[in-house]
């Protein structure tokens, strides 16, 4: 879950880095301030929005692209050995992975962050409890030594007993009327959240700092439509900005941007016709709305699962749940398809961890000594109950291995159900159950020299370079429709099986089913693997092992 969110904070980031672009190019010098202040704070508000926002054509007018795969997990493994066996021997090193990291390191800043924002109101709260306020029309002055620089807070005025009554006080009080009665503390606090948030970009604090600025040149403006001096005004503002500044959540006299408030009263007036500028925003929207809609081209729904064969070692789905086509029959939509994806409770990889410690192996297919993989189809409703479960593969194996497989599956507890445009609907789903006698690695061939082990077992998955989500991003880029597929309209799918070896090198690249499809999809298929990076290769016990692997494609003529 913590890369989705991930991905959406930097779906965001790069939608506001659009759209604040075009302010800082051709708006933010004009003197058009109360839209700038709309512009500014709507543009926060349409990039957390547009990376919600799916434009369902995208993706789907190129011939020759295969489908990518929605999921990179691992299938369930259940043995012999007893309930949990299994589980714990696909369980990884406890050490977190990069997504875990990153969201750490999110939360931990985020968290400082937030503390400091507390801090600041906290402080604020304070000084309105324990200081005079004095009612005026439509705000209170709040009347403290312990305020250095005047500032506002909603319907709050601070000010310094010396203050009252100096010279140049009325008109630094004007400046604050206008940030008090135009509500500008809901603008400066909605920028400082969005800044606690998103504050591993820059452009987030880029965009603060421009709403910021934008506020003081509206109070600017409104207190020299009052009959300040220019002149008087200005060097008030300097001299308030030579004073200490406690409360940075509320101070609007910042030395940092003096200079470019001064300027800005000094500029003149732009005229209407320059206001042509703000119908920029448009197309940066839709190229922020077209560009998220495409990173998520190769995101699509993958069909298929591995090798059924019996005992076969190494041979495993790409997915932990496959999506499949029955959503067209009604009983629920294709996992790929869907806006937000269902969960299983604590997440979709406890599956393994349930189906792992619940299965218990029939005794008939212990003392047959029957192994291999049941494909277990169910649907998850709209209120996240399990049903209509079948096994729709590998019910032939016997020993009872398909009952169980099915019993256990339907005993799942209810999911979070998934959601298509905003509302709850079903999703149908396939869970390949590998079961094994024993979970203890072993080689996948006698006549091998080299320990060579299946996927599934070894303590430390092999990685393809940028974790193995990217191999679907390699494929979908790398992969050519045969031109002679093309024009026969052939398409369905190929399994590719390699070997990862000890340096993480790809070797013995072979089609091992689909090769009657024809037209050349089963050789794109072995020579887009081929061509594969090095992997981070497979450890187990400390030490690196080579792995066998077979990667199912889908390959599809896009209509």
């Amino acid at each position: 879950m913590m890369e989705y969110f991930i991905n959406y904070l930097l779906q965001v980031a790069l939608s506001l880095a659009l759209l604040h672009g075009i302010y800082r190019l051709f708006v933010r010098t004009e003197t058009f301030h109360r839209l700038n202040r709309w512009v500014l704070m709507g543009s926060l508000l349409l990039s957390a929005l547009l990376p919600a926002i799916s434009i369902p054509a995208i993706g789907q007018q190129t011939a020759g692209i295969m489908d990518g795969f929605s999921y990179f997990l691992l299938p369930v493994v259940v043995s012999a050995e007893g309930p949990g066996t299994a589980a714990e021997n696909l369980r990884t090193a406890s050490l977190p992975g990069f997504w875990q990291l990153a969201g750490m390191v999110y939360i931990t800043v985020s968290g400082i962050l937030l503390f400091r924002l507390l801090f600041q109101l906290a402080g604020i709260s304070r000084l309105i409890l324990c200081s005079d306020r004095v009612p005026q029309d439509g705000y209170y002055l709040v009347i403290s030594k312990k305020v250095h620089t005047p500032f506002s807070f909603f319907r709050y005025i601070f000010l310094n007993p010396k203050d009252l009554g100096a010279a140049g006080s009325r008109q630094i009080l004007d400046h604050e009327e206008v940030h008090s009665r135009q509500l500008h503390s809901v603008d400066n606090l909605l920028a400082e959240l969005y800044a606690l948030i998103f504050w591993f970009s820059p452009v987030s604090w880029w965009h603060k700092r421009e709403i910021l600025l934008n506020l003081e040149y509206l109070a600017d403006n409104g207190a020299l439509e009052k009959g300040c001096e220019p002149g008087d005004y200005q060097l008030q503002l300097l001299k308030a900005s030579l004073r200490d500044t406690r409360f940075a959540l509320a101070n609007h006299f910042a030395q940092s941007i003096i200079k470019r408030r001064i300027k800005m009263m000094n500029t003149e007036k732009s005229p209407l016709r320059r206001a042509w500028k703000y119908l920029l925003l448009i197309p940066a929207a839709a190229a922020a709305l077209l560009l998220l809609n495409c990173t998520g081209e190769f995101e699509q729904e993958k069909t298929g699962g591995p090798d059924t064969e019996t005992g076969r070692e190494g041979s495993i789905s790409e997915s932990l749940v496959t999506p499949d086509t029955s959503h067209q029959n009604g009983t629920g939509y294709n996992f790929a398809e869907v806006d937000k994806k269902p969960v299983f409770p604590g997440g979709n990889d406890k599956i393994l961890e349930y189906v792992g410690e619940n299965f218990t192996y029939p005794a008939a297919a212990r003392e047959a000594g029957i192994e291999g993989t049941v494909y277990v189809m169910f649907t998850i409703m709209a209120d996240g109950s399990v049903n209509n479960v079948k096994a729709v593969r590998g019910e032939d194996l016997g020993g009872g291995l398909a009952e169980e497989a099915v019993r256990v599956v339907k005993s799942m507890p209810a999911w979070t159900p998934a959601e298509q445009k905003g509302k709850k609907v079903a999703v149908s789903y396939t869970l390949p159950v590998f079961c094994r006698l024993s979970t203890t690695p072993k080689r996948l061939s006698k006549d091998d020299p080299d320990n060579i082990y299946s996927f599934a077992i070894v303590n430390k998955k092999p990685q393809f370079p940028g974790g193995n989500d990217k191999i679907m991003s390699y494929i979908g880029e790398n992969f050519l429709y045969p031109s002679e597929a093309l024009e026969k309209d052939i398409q369905g799918s190929v399994y590719i099986q390699f070997m990862i070896e000890k340096d993480g090198s790809i070797s013995n690249v072979k089609c091992v089913r689909g090769q009657s499809l024809g037209g050349g999809l089963a050789e794109e298929g072995v020579r887009v693997v081929s061509s594969m990076p090095a992997w981070t290769p497979g450890e187990h016990k400390g030490e690196k092992v080579a792995v066998s692997y077979t990667l199912p494609i889908f390959a599809s003529v896009q209509k």
